[in-house]
């Protein structure tokens, strides 16, 4: 199974200058080094509904010099597709590194995960669901399983 996984915005915020987020994904307790990705902004602008932030298995660093000014919104790049190796998964979980906020309950109010499939299907995931227990390691980490929603995503 391939998937690709993007961190996305649910409300406008504005993003501070030297943010970062870093995502992988953890199969039965263990980290796919392929699946570490992490971006860095290094200028502040409005993050608008809807748009991507982050995804797994690359890195990309953004200079403000690299967007066409006036010319669209700024999202992040796609996510790379990752083989996970498995039609049916069990024990997936989304780790989630960021400054962007600290707080489980701003975290959860303001982002969602966004699943893609090898066919380009997405399955968008507001992670204010009641229905998603997030775990919440330290200040900035944040854990996400997403089995429930993996398993749906091939059809």
């Amino acid at each position: 199974m391939k998937l690709s996984v993007e961190l996305f915005a649910e409300k406008p915020f504005i993003l501070k200058e030297d943010s970062f987020i870093q995502m992988s994904l953890r199969l039965h307790g263990l980290i796919f080094p392929e699946t570490e990705g992490k971006d860095e902004y290094h200028f502040s602008f409005l993050v608008l509904s809807g748009k991507s932030l982050a995804g797994v298995g690359r890195e990309f660093t953004y200079e403000l010099n690299l967007f066409p000014l006036g010319l669209g919104c700024i999202e992040s790049r796609p996510g790379a597709f990752v083989e996970l190796g498995e039609d049916k998964i069990d024990d997936l979980d989304v780790i989630i590194e960021t400054n962007l906020t600290l707080d489980l309950g701003i975290f959860t109010d303001s982002f969602g995960l966004r699943l893609i499939n090898e066919k380009g299907k997405t399955y968008d995931i507001p992670l204010s669901r009641p229905d998603i227990e997030i775990g919440w390691d330290s200040r900035g980490r944040f854990d996400v399983p997403i089995t429930q929603f993996v398993n749906g995503t091939d059809s």
